[in-house]
């Protein structure tokens, strides 16, 4: 620590100067005291203006760890060289505010840690950001520490009053500076000790405090907010929210990602605006200023990363619909402003942030690596004078001015920006300072290359080097051969990329920035590729051979194209073979080209020449002279085809010769074509004219008379022929005349024709019709019906005659009717007969048969198939009667027929009885003997063994169903066997059912319990302790497996320990993963870290001031000797052995104090006993020295 007081103090002698240390022990307890409970007051105060008893409790839990990094912070020192080389060391910014307040009479506003050690990851970022700055710091200090003689740095105040000093005054002060400084490491010993008290007070302390703050409460300035608007420099106008209270802020910061950044890529920067409950009951807006040379990605992108603010906070309970984001003009030195507005009565009054702060996921891009991008971003402030220049998040605070500690208020027009609030609150926080490096990565840009016809990627080539490196894509992608693909099937100037041309220099630039990344993507082109084109098409064809026909090459191309596609003319395809047009065979003809890269095609078609087609086809013809007879050259033409086959007109023809139709003899005549090949054919035919052969015959005949008697003229007709001889039809013929068949008597008919060349002739014939003698007698009869009675039609039959008077047959008769003698009726049986000339006579007699009653009756029926079935005739008998009707036993009837229940099939059954008149009944039904419908289905299946493996019956059934068909449940089915899931194995289970009718079924399947493949792998590593060393987890992490064998990734894989890469020593740390069916496993690693063994000159110099490590651990560290109990990064802070204080164990060694980072609030602080206690002791420590001055 540095006390300002100190500066104004000088010695004359070595014993004064011994002395000095009496008064500076008093003031650094005093200050120690204010520091530490000013502290904690903080954490109860936050903040918040006012904080209930219920804040309190819940705060103070953390007390103990909170307590030791504020002890932590206080006694860490950081080394810097002045400007004329000489050593000093810096105390930290706590104490100097402490001493301050002392020498003002004033109670500072001091720091206090509120991160618990159950934050989540949010927090753990904070933790991480204060421990950089303290390496950064134990950095400085190591290449500084060679002096044994070290003065402290004062604050800007009181070094410019020392400087006004005399020299013997300033020399004295230094002297007496590097007694203070041996005094203040021995007090570091008792600061540890009552850290150590207040851990084990804490419980007590809480009620205390509690009390303490309800009954000093530090008074508020109450100021009244004025609602204004301004006009942003996108000329849209916004107010900003009406708050009736300053924002109460806590954890109000922004982290990056890691510590380096890469030029030119997008990236995220975290903000966290609320991580404060039931504080705000409006929530206020906030601002983001960005680093110089960082930008952001516009206003839809940043209006994104604010919906999903808005949905983390929704689900942790906080009461707010929407926010708006702004881009305001820029600051004064030309850095981007974003203002994001919550709605109207948005508040944080139910808001749950126990687990996790709501988190701003902004979206940024990085500036070019040129001269006006800066080698170094810094985000946050350490001190209110870099709150304008370094801080990034800002709350609108309106016209509320209060604010201190570590949320100060600054005017919003110091940063040049139209903001809707007047004033702005930023956090100021000691160590906070997040510093990002620009570096360069390795970047692959990456070529797609795609076929321009299917649309697919063929290949992939990428480019590999540094940012900003600049490649030629000639030579890379400009051609097929730089591509490797084959020119038969691409196209060498149809090579296309979407971004650029092909001869581009392009630069390497990353697309995402992420933290801890060597190598990060670039950008992605595509690269399409035409296909080879190039075709030749052509068709076969067919000509007819002749004195005409013609053929050339074009007659059977159909095209071609380039290698591009283009259409070629014939003159470009080379043509080889020929076509004789006047011999009929097949000619081969090949057309073929070689386009621009040597690629080659050819169609080969055939000419098939064949002979003509044409044809004559006529006919020689007969004709009969007479005055109708007429001819023409049609009659004796069949047809005619062309060189092709089609059909040819008789007008086609050429004719020669004529006919005389009335003159009998020969006549030649001629028909000749010539086709369009020039082909000629003829034929020649005889028309031959002859005599008339026409006659016409016929006969005279008798009939008798009667109704149904006919009479046609073909009765009488015996043949016609006409003028060539040929046999005519009766329709041929002219009938003159008719006959009356059923009148007696005697009828003339007469025959003529006349043929088709004019020729007439007759006959005439007679016809003689007379009457019927026919008649038909017979009787009535009676019968008892029964098997036994028997009836023909001559039982009841006399006798009969013809239309001639002859006697006939019954089987001359027709019979109309029967009688079944074994159905009872009254049966009518007619005896017909019609006479040869449709004469009709008839008898009809009746037969009476009497009714027999005897009846068997039964019923169809089904069976299900099995041992317990069973069957009798009395299932499917209904009953039987007599002949008299009366009613029958089953032993009465006569069964035949069987039923096998065991066995599916239909089985027939005949009931049947014969009653005492032979009448025979029966009744045939059918039993179907059906196959049961019971089934078991199950299924075999793999489990990986392991702890919360498990199986049961129901895993591996399917289903089943009864014998009708029905589906069971599993606990209808018998299950044998069991499975061990944690046991490797194969297991067999059977599930078996037996239906009603006792068949038996039953499914065995197999359970394949395998051992799980999960593995973790590392390996030990060395690492060389310096600044610039660095260790991830990855480092010495191999590989892993799950369960299945499959890879993970380390992400996977949970790693207990870490590594200090700036502390030499031995460290273990523990890949460990459980599977999916809780099987652990885990490989323990050790990384060497080892310490340079060179030294420098000024080292050597130094002596026995070697370099003492201090470890500040995260949450849930035990002491270096104990055991980690989670991973956990140490900082080594060097200081000189004499300056720091001795820090005894059980073991001899250094203990490390556990530390807790995190961000403290701001508000009222309440002033505690040991506060006052502190005061006291350091006017003690002035009372003491003034004397010492005076006697001087």
């Amino acid at each position: 620590m540095k006390f300002s007081a100190y500066n104004k103090l000088t010695y004359e002698d070595a014993a004064k100067k011994k002395r000095a240390w009496i008064p500076g022990a008093f003031l650094t307890i005093g200050m120690f005291g204010v520091f530490t409970y000013s502290g904690i007051s903080e954490i109860v105060h936050a903040d918040t203006g006012s904080t209930d008893a219920t804040a309190i409790k819940a705060t103070t839990t953390n007390l103990t760890t909170e307590t030791a990094h504020a002890l932590s912070a206080s006694s860490a020192v950081s080394s810097s060289t002045g400007s004329e080389g000489t050593p000093t060391s810096d105390v930290s910014k706590a104490s100097s505010t402490a001493s301050t307040a002392v020498n003002n009479n004033t109670a500072p506003s001091t720091p206090s840690s509120e991160i618990s050690a159950s934050r989540s990851t949010e927090a753990t970022s904070q933790f991480e950001q204060k421990q950089d700055a303290l390496s950064s710091s134990a950095a400085a200090s190591s290449s500084a520490a060679h002096s044994t003689t070290q003065s402290s740095t004062l604050s800007d105040t009181n070094s410019h009053s020392a400087s006004n000093a005399d020299p013997n005054t300033q020399s004295a002060a230094e002297d007496s500076v590097v007694s203070s400084a041996t005094s203040q490491a021995s007090i570091g010993d008792s600061q540890l000790s009552s850290a150590e008290s207040v851990n084990s007070q804490t419980k007590s302390d809480t009620e205390t405090i509690a009390q303490l703050v309800q009954q000093n409460p530090t008074p508020q300035v109450q100021v009244t907010p004025v609602q204004t608007s301004f006009t942003l420099s996108s000329a849209s106008q916004v107010t900003a929210p009406p708050l009736n209270q300053a924002p109460a802020l806590s954890n109000f910061f922004v982290t990056g990602q890691g510590d380096y950044i890469l030029f030119n890529a997008s990236g995220v920067f975290d903000l966290f605006p609320y991580s404060v409950t039931n504080l705000n009951k409006q929530l206020y807006g906030f601002y983001v200023v960005l680093p110089t040379s960082i930008t952001g990605q516009g206003l839809t992108v940043m209006q994104a990363a604010a919906d999903d603010l808005v949905a983390q906070m929704k689900a942790k309970g906080f009461s707010i619909d929407s926010m708006i984001a702004y881009q305001l003009n820029d600051t004064t030195d030309g850095r981007q402003v974003y203002y994001f507005r919550p709605n109207d009565g948005a508040n944080d009054t139910n808001a749950n942030i126990s687990s996790s702060w709501p988190v701003l996921h902004l979206p940024v891009h990085t500036g070019a690596d040129v001269s006006t991008t800066p080698k170094t971003i810094s985000m946050n402030a350490n001190t209110m004078n870099e709150l304008a220049s370094k801080g990034v998040l800002f709350a609108g605070s309106g016209n509320y001015t209060e604010g201190g500690g570590f949320y100060p208020t600054l005017p919003a027009s110091s940063l040049g920006i139209n903001a809707p609030d007047a004033n702005l609150k930023g956090i100021v926080y000691p160590g906070i300072t997040k510093v990002l490096t620009y570096t360069h990565a390795t970047v692959t840009d990456t070529y797609n290359i795609v076929d321009a016809e299917t649309n697919k990627v063929i290949k992939v080539l990428t480019k590999v080097g540094q940012d900003g490196t600049q490649y030629s894509r000639k030579g890379f992608i400009d051609s097929l051969v730089a591509l490797g693909l084959d020119p038969a099937m691409y196209v060498n100037t149809d090579i296309n990329v979407n971004d650029g041309t092909l001869t581009d220099d392009i630069t390497l630039t990353p697309a995402q920035w992420s933290s801890g990344q060597t190598f990060v993507a670039g950008h992605t082109y595509t690269v399409t590729v035409g296909r080879v084109k190039t075709s030749v098409a052509g068709h076969d064809s067919n000509l007819i051979a002749g004195p005409k026909t013609t053929w050339t090459a074009s007659d059977n191309f159909d095209g071609a194209t380039d290698i591009n596609g283009k259409a070629l003319q014939l003159s470009d395809v080379k043509v080889t073979g020929s076509v004789n047009t006047r011999v009929p065979g097949d000619y081969s003809v090949i057309y073929s080209y070689t386009d621009s890269q040597g690629n080659s095609v050819s169609k080969k078609v055939v000419v098939h020449v064949t002979a003509t087609q044409a044809w004559v086809s006529v006919h020689d013809s007969y004709l009969v002279a007479g005055p109708n007879t007429t001819w023409t050259p049609s009659d004796n033409f069949n047809s005619a085809t062309d060189a092709n086959g089609k059909p040819l007109q008789l007008s086609d023809m050429t004719v020669t010769g004529t006919v005389n139709p009335q003159v009998t003899g020969g006549y030649s005549i001629t028909y000749s074509y010539v086709d369009s090949q020039g082909n000629h054919v003829s034929w020649t035919v005889v028309v031959h004219v002859t005599a008339s052969q026409a006659n016409v015959k016929g006969h005279d005949s008798n009939l008798i008379a009667g109704p149904h008697t006919a009479w046609t003229a073909s009765d009488n007709f015996d043949g016609a022929t006409d003028a060539n001889g040929k046999p005519l039809q009766l329709s041929d013929v002219k009938v003159t005349g008719s006959v009356n068949p059923q009148m007696p008597g005697d009828y003339s008919v007469t025959y003529s024709y006349v043929d088709t060349q004019g020729n007439s002739v007759d006959k005439t014939v007679m016809v003689h019709v007379t009457l019927s003698q026919a008649s038909v007698t017979g009787h009535d009869s009676n019968l008892v019906a029964g098997p036994n009675t028997t009836w023909t039609a001559s039982d009841n039959f006399d006798s009969a005659t013809d239309a001639n008077g002859k006697a006939l047959q019954l089987s001359d008769i027709k019979v109309t009717g029967t009688v079944n003698t074994q159905v009872p009726g009254d049966y009518s049986v007619t005896y017909s007969y019609v006479d040869s000339q449709g004469n009709s006579v008839t008898k009809m007699v009746v037969v009476h048969v009497a009714a027999s009653k005897i009846s068997v009756s039964g019923h169809d029926s089904s069976l299900i198939a099995g041992p317990n079935t069973t069957w009798t005739p009395a299932d499917n008998f209904d009953g039987a009667t007599d002949i008299s009707g009366k009613p029958l036993q089953l032993n009465d009837v006569k069964v035949t027929g069987s039923v096998n229940p065991q066995v599916a099939g239909d089985y027939s059954v005949i009931y049947s009885y014969v009653d005492s008149q032979g009448n025979n009944v029966s009744k045939t039904v059918a039993v179907h003997v059906l196959n049961s419908q019971a089934s078991v289905t199950g299924h075999d299946s793999n489990l990986v063994a392991g702890p919360n493996t498990s199986w049961t019956a129901a895993d591996n059934f399917d289903g089943a169903i009864d014998a009708n068909g029905k589906p069971l449940q599993l606990s209808d089915v018998n299950v044998t066997g069991n499975v061990n899931p944690q046991i490797p194995g194969d297991y067999s289970v059977t599930y078996s059912y037996v239906d009603s009718q006792g068949n038996n079924v039953s499914k065995t399947v197999a359970v394949h319990v395998t051992a799980s493949q999960a593995s973790v792998d590392g390996h030990d590593s060395n690492l060389v302790a310096g600044p610039n060393t660095t260790w991830t987890a990855s480092d010495n992490f191999d590989s892993a497996t799950d369960a299945n064998g499959k890879p993970l990734q380390l992400n996977d894989v949970k790693v207990a320990g870490n590594v200090n890469p700036q502390m030499p020593g031995d460290y273990s740390v523990t890949y460990s993963y459980v599977d999916s069916q809780g099987n652990s496993i885990s490989k323990t690693v050790t990384v060497h870290v080892t310490a340079i063994k060179s030294e420098t000159n000024d080292q050597k110099s130094a002596g026995d001031s070697s370099q003492e490590s201090s470890t500040i651990a995260k949450p849930g560290m035990t002491s270096a000797t104990g055991s980690s109990t989670q991973n956990q990064e140490t900082v080594s802070v060097g200081v000189a052995k004499d300056s720091l204080p001795k820090m005894p164990s059980a073991s001899g060694t250094q203990t490390t104090k556990a530390k807790t980072s995190a961000l403290p609030k701001t508000g009222q602080h309440a002033e505690q006993s040991l506060s006052l206690l502190g005061l006291i002791l350091g006017l003690l420590g002035f009372g003491l020295y003034r004397p010492k001055r005076d006697k001087k």
